[in-house]
């Protein structure tokens, strides 16, 4: 969310496939939230540096390694759920080393919850005049899609039905 961060969630097998995980939560249901996608994309974008295979970028580590908190919840947890990586490190070589494997596959996924609804959206590109966030959110999805594209990259989006 513009902070220090490479994605909300990397998952990754080696050599074979990594994946860079933007979400954004929202308690309030929104069919279309040009917003809430906003937000979400743009920390996509200006993560992609570290999708490009030939890059040498190296993002914040600090966190890696530490237990996760959250507000308003009693715990910590594990930021790392599979594997044996003794640092932060050790983790970002294994995620660079699958990054620039060329049969690698490379994916964005943003996830938007209850931050948009495919069928809202699909019944709104339906009609005569638009609401005036959809060519908003029309925007946003092309030019993510383009940008994560130039890096033979693939782009998903999971929100509401």
């Amino acid at each position: 969310d513009l902070g220090p961060e490479v994605a909300d969630f990397v998952a990754t097998e080696a050599g074979k496939r990594v994946v860079f995980v933007h979400a954004k939560a929202s308690s309030t249901p929104r069919a279309r939230s040009a917003s809430v996608l906003h937000a979400v994309a743009s920390q996509a974008i200006k993560n992609l540096q570290y999708l490009h295979p030939l890059g040498e970028s190296v993002p914040p580590k600090a966190n890696w390694t530490r237990p996760w908190r959250a507000a308003g919840v009693a715990g910590t947890a594990t930021r790392l759920r599979e594997g044996d990586f003794g640092s932060a490190n050790g983790m970002w070589k294994h995620i660079r080393a699958t990054i620039a494997e060329p049969n690698a596959e490379r994916e964005v996924w943003l996830v938007l919850g209850q931050a948009l609804s495919r069928s809202a959206v699909a019944e709104e590109a339906r009609r005569r005049e638009q609401a005036p966030e959809m060519i908003q959110i029309y925007s946003l999805l092309q030019a993510t899609w383009g940008a994560v594209s130039q890096l033979g990259a693939r782009l998903r989006i999971f929100c509401s039905e």
